[in-house]
């Protein structure tokens, strides 16, 4: 896996700061505003020996536990890590 590739990539759970966390080849992927359940295409922007971070691309199969966020500006924001995820999830 190499910084700027694009690979699919399935959200499996969170990690502890709200980032969604996927596997691809034995290396663990974390991926901000994604939701377990999330199945999507995503641009690597950080590689170390067994993790990586990426960037949502585009959501091919949304999650049914992804919502739309009550902030309009939570997409460009950043700030509030967990607007995606409903509720009850």
């Amino acid at each position: 896996m190499q910084q700027g590739e694009i690979i699919n990539l399935e959200i499996s759970d969170f990690a502890d700061s709200g980032d969604g966390v996927g596997k691809y080849e034995g290396c663990v992927v974390f991926v901000p505003n994604a939701v377990p359940g999330d199945r999507l295409n995503a641009k690597i922007v950080y590689v170390k020996a067994n993790l990586a971070h990426a960037q949502i691309v585009t959501l091919e199969s949304p999650s049914i536990h992804r919502v739309r966020p009550k902030c309009i500006v939570a997409d460009k924001c950043g700030g509030c890590s967990w607007q995606t995820v409903s509720y009850s999830h």
